[in-house]
Formats: C-alpha cells, structure tokens, sequence
C-alpha cells in the first residue's frame, strides 16, 4: 500500500470518533425524527418523494451539524443504539438493508442512496 492510500485510509481514533457521532445519532436525532420518519415511509408508496422532509432524523441531524455519512462507523454506531429506540429500530433496519443491497449488486447503490436519504 502507497503512502496516499494510507493517508486516505481512517485511522483506529478517527473511526472511534465516527463510531461516537454515529451514535449520538441514534439515541438523539432518530428519537426525535422518528414520528416525520415513519409518517414518510408510510407515504413514499402513494408517491410521496420528499428527499429530506422537515423534522425528519436525517433533516434534524443536518441541522446540528451530524449530517449522514456513507461512514462505516457512524452507520454501525447509528444502527447499533438505534437498536434501543423503536423509531431508531425502524430507521436501523432500512440503513442495513440499504447496505445489504448496494453490497448486493451495484445497480442497487442508486437505490440504497434513496432508502439514507429517507
């Protein structure tokens, strides 16, 4: 491995770090985003396609600076305690099977990238 693929590589405090945020996350703004989040999940069927609609997790997050990632680490952090949540539990399960599918396939990045963005 070259020295720039090192440098580009996160080291063990930086992915600690991101493990925190994604954490702080799951316990702070998909607590309070969960009722925008599921009243979106509920309607995306009926044509409803609001990228990131007010008062929603990831909307909130923005807004506090903890804006979503394609971070490893702060994906596993988020989806871990949102484990303990029942609106993060909700939201954990549609980022892990959002990344299930874009390791799937690579014609479902597209829509992994839509199911985060919800």
């Amino acid at each position: 491995m070259g020295a720039e693929q090192n440098a580009m590589r996160p080291n063990s405090m930086q992915r600690a770090t991101n493990f925190a945020r994604g954490s702080l996350m799951g316990v702070t703004t998909d607590v309070l985003g969960a009722p925008v989040d599921l009243a979106t999940a509920v309607m995306r069927p009926f044509g409803y396609d609001v990228e990131r609609p007010i008062g929603s997790s990831d909307w909130i997050a923005e807004k506090l600076g903890f804006a979503p990632s394609g971070d490893a680490a702060k994906m596993g952090g988020r989806m871990l305690t949102g484990l303990l949540t029942p609106g993060g539990l909700a939201k954990g399960a549609s980022l892990a099977a959002s990344l299930l599918a874009a390791k799937l396939s690579p014609a479902a990045r597209t829509a992994a990238e839509l199911a985060r963005a919800s």
